[in-house]
């Protein structure tokens, strides 16, 4: 028998996509192709059977030619393929296509979002530009632009503008992006901003003409429900002097005690909405989180604080008050403990206060 891994050297795969591979099976070599295929957003290794080599000479060369042969053909398929893309998005702008993606969701949250992303996505490049001239330097500088400009939300437009750009490639648009995946927006988590016990008091006493949106900030302080919960709140979610919602962010189900300030409010409300079926008349985010910043400093506070620092402020009063990392974790419905960790410096300072509180001998 003459040495099949000769006749397999002579298969060359440098400067090609698609590649000519072979395994062994029993005492024969199999031929296959192997190349990467786009399916649903998520880049796939795909093989094909060619031929067996059994051991002929004279048949396994003509073999190896065809599959040599037949890769050349696969290959141009694709380059055709790619130009047809090309052709496809010369024609759309990148503007239109992402107005037409946000059709297809109906969740208010996720369709703000995204009309969000697309107004950067026309403020760093412009009305005009195609489906076509999306590349790798566009994503990359698109990326740095939203961590400059909107860094706390810089991840998730970047993951929304990605979901735009698979959802192309699926629907044989352009050509496919192995690099996506590789761009991501990295920065380092901050320590959470939080309230203090005092402070919390203050925002709740602090007269103000936004005197709902106040109350639900500090319902929040208490409950560590985020504004996307606390927005579609409503009094059938009350059952007992608990909560029982499902997460919008999540779609965790969490349950969560109400405390005699929590209550305090809600009985308040009651009466201000008048048979409503909301908790509270809060109007977008935007606007709410413009409101918290105008309320806090004539409470006397002067550190920046964002609408979701409520939820923050919860978390931490329970981490000051001895509560276990599991139980912050089960009332703030986190999926993963390790989220629910960036609180435990606040238990680590009580140690640290119970230390010094030692004698000294």
């Amino acid at each position: 028998m003459y040495n099949v891994e000769d006749l397999l050297s002579k298969i060359i795969n440098d400067g090609y996509k698609v590649k000519i591979n072979y395994r062994k099976v029993k005492e024969n070599y199999v031929l296959f192709l192997n190349y990467r295929k786009m399916t649903n957003g998520e880049i796939k290794q795909e093989t094909k059977r060619l031929a067996t080599l059994t051991g002929d000479r004279k048949e396994d060369t003509e073999k190896v030619k065809h599959a040599i042969s037949y890769r050349a053909d696969f290959e141009k398929t694709i380059k055709k393929d790619k130009d047809v893309f090309k052709n496809k998005a010369d024609e759309i702008m990148l503007g239109d296509y992402i107005d037409e993606m946000i059709k297809t969701y109906t969740n208010k949250n996720t369709i703000r979002n995204f009309t969000y992303m697309k107004s950067h996505v026309m403020k760093f490049a412009n009305e005009n530009i195609s489906l076509s001239q999306i590349d790798r330097q566009f994503v990359t500088r698109f990326s740095e632009y939203l961590l400059k400009k909107v860094e706390k939300a810089s991840r998730v437009y970047l993951i929304m503008f990605k979901i735009i750009l698979y959802k192309a490639i699926d629907q044989e648009l352009i050509s496919d992006m192995p690099y996506l995946r590789k761009i991501n927006i990295k920065y380092k988590k901050k320590v959470p901003v939080f309230l203090t016990e005092e402070e919390i008091r203050q925002v709740y006493h602090t007269p103000t003409k936004y005197e709902e949106y106040r109350d639900a900030f500090v319902f929040g302080c208490f409950t560590g429900l985020r504004y996307s919960d606390l927005s579609i709140l409503k009094f059938t979610d009350i059952q007992a002097d608990y909560i029982v919602v499902k997460q919008q962010k999540t779609g965790e189900l969490v349950s969560i005690p109400l405390s005699e300030t929590a209550l305090e409010i809600l009985e308040r409300q009651k009466i201000k909405q008048k048979g409503k079926e909301t908790v509270f008349g809060l109007s977008s985010y935007p606007y709410w989180a413009r409101v918290i910043r105008r309320i806090i400093p004539k409470a006397g506070i002067t550190q920046h604080i964002s609408g979701h620092c409520a939820r923050h402020s919860f978390a931490s009063l329970l981490a000051e008050k001895d509560v276990s990392v599991l139980t912050i974790q089960n009332l703030l419905g986190h999926t993963d403990v390790r989220t629910t960790m960036i609180y435990t410096h606040l238990m680590d300072k009580k140690k640290v206060d119970a230390i010094k509180k030692l004698p000294k001998l």
